[in-house]
């Protein structure tokens, strides 16, 4: 008899720990009807003369989408296409977009970190430390060594992405 009250009493446990968590997921889905977005906030880690993105792009760029989130409510904003619309651009490593119990949507940027600019006839880009490939007619300039000179590279000058999938 006591093994039945244990395992009754076990499962009863569950049952009223499921029950909170629908709850409280009733509860959420209910206040992102009901709340709008009050505000976007861009953060680009290591912004600086380096960088070939600032807010005001980020933000052309979700608005070309009709992305852009303030004064929808919360619950028909599509993060991932706004995360896949940032990441989209060459100059991104990262985006990580979320909804604070708030209101406002957070877009936190990884970028891509130049470190040098090819010229050479008809190629324009900047390498990223990681050997990535940016178009510059993508970004803003950034005050990174220029490499020119007589040779051609193994990729097309319209070419973006890791340099080594070319070699």
């Amino acid at each position: 008899m006591r093994r039945i009250l244990t395992y009754s009493g076990f499962v009863l446990m569950w049952v009223i720990v499921l029950a909170i968590i629908l709850w409280a997921d009733t509860l959420a889905a209910e206040h992102h009807k009901q709340e709008h977005v009050t505000g976007v906030n861009i953060t680009i880690e290591k912004e600086g003369r380096h960088s070939l993105i600032d807010a005001e792009m980020i933000t052309s760029w979700i608005k070309e989408r009709q992305l852009y989130p303030e004064g929808l409510a919360i619950s028909d904003i599509d993060i991932a296409a706004i995360e896949r619309a940032i990441v989209e651009h060459s100059a991104v490593a990262e985006a990580m977009v979320y909804v604070t119990y708030g209101g406002k949507v957070e877009i936190e940027i990884i970028p891509r970190e130049p470190i040098g600019r090819l010229r050479i006839a008809g190629y324009d880009s900047y390498i990223s430390d990681d050997g990535y490939i940016i178009r510059a007619t993508e970004c803003r300039a950034a005050a990174v060594p220029v490499i020119t000179g007589r040779y051609k590279p193994l990729f097309d000058a319209s070419y973006r992405g890791y340099a080594e999938e070319r070699v």
